[in-house]
């Protein structure tokens, strides 16, 4: 397989997503895919659902997205995406109760290690959310836009891992859709030339 990945989660009803595609292994929990062809989790706890795509390996600079539904107000309920996955460590991005987009360092399945950042803005379900993490550089997209969404801070917990899904609670109303994850872009090419390369009338020998 080859980077970047896309996933339409274009299963049979509730099937597990690990059923779906092996390459989506469980870190904690279990998601499912609904009628509709999204993603959503099964396991109905305070624990987090986590999943890491494991079928390619992840650049550290890597990003996540994914279309995003919210249309339940239990704000214990999150849908989300995540990268740098290792486990049940990684940065995450949320939604839930349709006002609150987070990015926050995640520690264990049952809680965060605590907000790198915290924006709000009104989300509209079908929304694209994006994460992107270039070196120690975390930054969010919503809909290819910085404008109301986390961007420009740092963080160097987490170097390396997978991009994935996060979520919390069950609920079929708060799914992930499209989901996509890869590299960032490699640097351009050094333009660098030694002297004789740019010297049209040495002869080489």
């Amino acid at each position: 397989m080859a980077l970047p990945k896309l996933e339409p989660f274009d299963g049979t009803l509730d099937q597990s997503l690990s059923s779906h595609n092996a390459s989506w292994q469980s870190e904690n929990g279990e998601l499912r895919i609904t009628a509709g062809e999204q993603c959503y989790s099964f396991t109905n706890t305070s624990n987090r659902t986590i999943y890491s795509w494991q079928g390619d390996t992840f650049a550290d600079n890597q990003y996540v997205q994914g279309v995003l539904t919210d249309d339940n107000s239990n704000g214990s309920v999150y849908s989300g995406i995540n990268l740098r996955v290792v486990g049940t460590t990684g940065y995450c991005i949320v939604i839930n109760t349709g006002t609150d987009l987070s990015l926050f360092q995640e520690f264990s399945s049952a809680a965060s290690a605590g907000h790198v950042t915290k924006s709000t803005f009104t989300h509209t379900t079908g929304n694209t959310i994006r994460i992107e993490a270039d070196g120690t550089s975390l930054s969010a997209l919503v809909n290819g836009s910085s404008t109301g969404a986390p961007t420009g801070f740092t963080d160097a917990t987490y170097a390396s891992g997978a991009a994935g899904i996060h979520m919390r609670r069950s609920d079929t109303e708060m799914t992930v859709d499209d989901w996509e994850g890869g590299d960032l872009s490699a640097p351009p090419a050094s333009t660098f030339q030694p002297a004789w390369a740019m010297n049209s009338n040495v002869v080489i020998q």
